[in-house]
């Protein structure tokens, strides 16, 4: 009975070693996003005139036209940025990775809304700070 335990005991202990695994290589320190992407059409020296959308704009509206491409740049956390409805601006690819959270486009006109969740980006083994940011921004597309 007592080797018995002890099986059931090594089992439980690895399959917590084996999530802990799982949980510290999964996330990759990079941005999470469910909006539409498109192919950058922007040059650099475009790029640096380009609106950027900070934490200072939480709880704010800001208003592009259809077609125009502004920066999210929410700082050093891992942000997972949802937009809803998702179809009114769409992120750009091919961008440089110096933007922070990337280039987006105000795709089509309507009302969207940014939900964004940070959290601090650890490395495995380092002491991490227990905290999340949440922020909301109203786009409007016109």
């Amino acid at each position: 009975m007592q080797k018995y335990y002890r099986t059931i005991v090594w089992l439980i202990v690895i399959i917590i070693a084996l999530s802990l695994i799982v949980i510290i290589f999964s996330g990759s320190g990079q941005m999470q996003n469910t909006s539409p992407v498109i192919t950058a059409t922007t040059t650099s020296s475009a790029e640096a005139s380009l609106m950027v959308v900070t934490q200072s704009d939480n709880n704010t509206t800001v208003h592009l036209a259809q077609g125009e491409q502004f920066v999210i740049n929410l700082g050093a956390l891992h942000w997972t940025l949802v937009f809803s409805p998702e179809n009114i601006i769409g992120r750009v690819l091919n961008t440089p990775d110096n933007t922070g959270q990337g280039i987006y486009e105000g795709l089509h006109a309507g009302t969207t809304t940014l939900h964004g969740t940070g959290a601090p980006i650890c490395n495995p083994g380092q002491a991490c700070p227990d905290f999340m940011e949440a922020m909301t921004i109203t786009f409007v597309v016109e």
